[in-house]
């Protein structure tokens, strides 16, 4: 008896795996969409940018766009395997949208991250040659 408590349930782990793929899709949706948007308030501040810092910023949305679609595309899956009673979701589709809205997410966080990164050393850049520094890269 005490054996049987002890043996995990493949349908409750199932359910649970479908729970935290629901969730981890949810998350990484919400995400996604929330850097995309926030980033395309503040666009507009980029006019003086050069069209080489903006790249990062295009492949980063790109990127997060597919992250938002693969996640969308992942819970439908997972919601018609519950609705059908098969908990197959992960097979072969569903687990190559999961895993397309995975990579898709952190790429496009490491992108932002780069446009970030350009634009703040292009901005110091321009601070130090305006004041008439010799070093473009010297810290006060």
């Amino acid at each position: 008896m005490y054996e049987e408590d002890v043996q995990p349930k493949p349908v409750a782990h199932n359910k649970s795996a479908s729970d935290a793929a629901l969730e981890f899709a949810k998350h990484l949706i919400t995400l996604s969409s929330g850097v995309v948007a926030l980033s395309a308030t503040f666009v507009s501040r980029l006019t003086d940018a050069q069209w080489w810092s903006v790249v990062p910023l295009l492949l980063a949305w790109l990127s997060l766009t597919a992250s938002v679609f693969g996640g969308l595309k992942t819970l439908s899956l997972v919601i018609k395997s519950r609705l059908l009673n098969t908990n197959d979701w992960s097979k072969n589709p569903g687990e190559r949208w999961a895993r397309l809205s995975r990579w898709a997410f952190l790429a496009g966080v490491v992108l932002f991250a780069v446009f970030a990164t350009t634009v703040l050393i292009a901005e110091r850049h321009i601070e130090v040659t305006s004041s008439g520094s010799d070093s473009p890269l010297e810290f006060p």
